[in-house]
């Protein structure tokens, strides 16, 4: 004869462990994608600073300094 038996006490405490779950992976996802984001501004600084550097005014000095 089957019974009905009552949730498990522990069942809500799941639903909360998942939500946060969910929550930790949408906080590191948003901080990888940050991280994503600033390595390429940074890379992309680097290179202008770098062109810059290669043509200012030490490439120019090259041709006219003594």
């Amino acid at each position: 004869m089957p019974t009905s038996r009552a949730a498990p006490i522990f069942e809500w405490g799941f639903q909360v462990a998942t939500s946060t779950v969910q929550a930790d992976a949408k906080f590191l996802r948003r901080i990888f994608l940050g991280l994503v984001f600033l390595t390429l501004v940074t890379g992309g600084l680097a290179g202008l600073t770098t062109v810059q550097a290669m043509t200012g005014s030490a490439a120019s000095c090259a041709s006219s300094c003594e």
